[in-house]
């Protein structure tokens, strides 16, 4: 994917990007949590874990073009 977004110029080359495993980081954890509430909500899954947050969510949609 990372190659993918700099062969179209979405994200610049010099941009540095480290995957580690969940389990090291976890001040991951809690925005991972939120991102797949919001996900759930978005494919019709499940809505009612983001509708527990929805007093702390802000969205914001980044278009990739």
């Amino acid at each position: 994917m990372i190659d993918a977004l700099r062969s179209r110029h979405t994200i610049p080359s010099a941009l540095t990007v480290e995957f580690i495993h969940p389990d090291q980081e976890p001040m991951l954890w809690l925005p991972d949590a939120v991102a797949g509430t919001v996900g759930m909500r978005r494919r019709d899954d499940d809505a009612e874990p983001s509708e527990r947050l929805r007093h702390a969510i802000v969205e914001h949609t980044a278009r990739l073009t």
